[in-house]
């Protein structure tokens, strides 16, 4: 049974991008992450050095290259080892996420087992798994995340792979493959997917809200106007010009 002390409260990503990305050092400045826990899913990629994880009462080493996923609601704590400087990439996100109203072979077997803490991922995924070298070749790196924009690069390895994300599928977002736009899918009912050939890519989204370039072009023509009509009375009589800013006239208009 999980302590709800050690809860973390911090929210991870945002309505449009339900996902927190985080670059992480220990050994320099920080030296430990403290005790918590979370209901999302982590998953860790070991950039450089070696750290120790303790996920409730079972100890690891983590390496360069591994590949560390900490299930739900699972007690965890980070601690450099001595002399040794580490960085990590850590993404957090709620895997109920990928699951789909539909069901299919994904959903029943992998996702909602997932979820209902049926089946447990592996812990530590290093060289020693099979699957490991396919992982390492079809991970995004190099990322840049904000508030409505994600830039990666991908190496793909396999030709036409369909990458699986965690970004709600919205008409709003625009997607560029090696600065090309192109289509995206609307895959595990309401997620976004995109086709991509064998080979390195780099992808980037960009969200915009629909109807935002159209509303901001009447919004300037409007001021243009505004400040056309204004002017046009300074130059001719400056009673024209003062009722623009009388009360009761901007009651009227409004």
């Amino acid at each position: 049974m999980v302590n709800d002390k050690l809860e973390e409260k911090r929210k991870h990503g945002n309505f449009l991008l339900p996902l927190g990305i985080y670059d992480v050092d220990l050994g320099d400045k920080e030296y430990s992450i403290s005790a918590h826990w979370h209901k999302e899913i982590e998953i860790i990629l070991v950039n450089t050095g070696e750290f120790n994880l303790q996920i409730n009462s079972d100890f690891y080493t983590c390496k360069c290259g591994d590949i560390v996923i900490i299930n739900c609601e699972e007690l965890h704590y980070l601690i450099a080892k001595e002399n040794v400087y580490s960085e990590f990439t850590s993404l957090v996100f709620d895997i109920s996420q990928l699951n789909s109203s539909i069901l299919d072979s994904s959903s029943v077997n992998f996702i909602t087992p997932i979820v209902n803490k049926k089946f447990k991922l592996p812990t530590v995924i290093n060289e020693n798994f099979s699957i490991y070298n396919n992982l390492k070749e079809n991970i995004i790196s190099d990322t840049d995340y904000r508030d409505g924009y994600v830039k990666g690069t991908i190496n793909v390895s396999n030709e036409k792979n369909l990458l699986y994300t965690s970004i709600p599928y919205d008409e709003g977002w625009s997607v560029t493959v090696d600065g090309k736009k192109v289509d995206y899918l609307n895959i595990l009912n309401g997620l976004i997917g995109i086709e991509l050939d064998e080979g390195e890519h780099i992808i980037e989204f960009k969200y915009r809200v629909s109807g935002l370039i159209i509303g901001s072009i009447i919004s300037i023509l409007g001021l243009i106007s505004f400040l056309g009509y204004g002017l046009k009375g300074s130059f001719t009589r400056k009673r024209r010009f003062d009722h623009l800013f009388d009360s009761n006239y901007l009651r009227r208009t409004m």
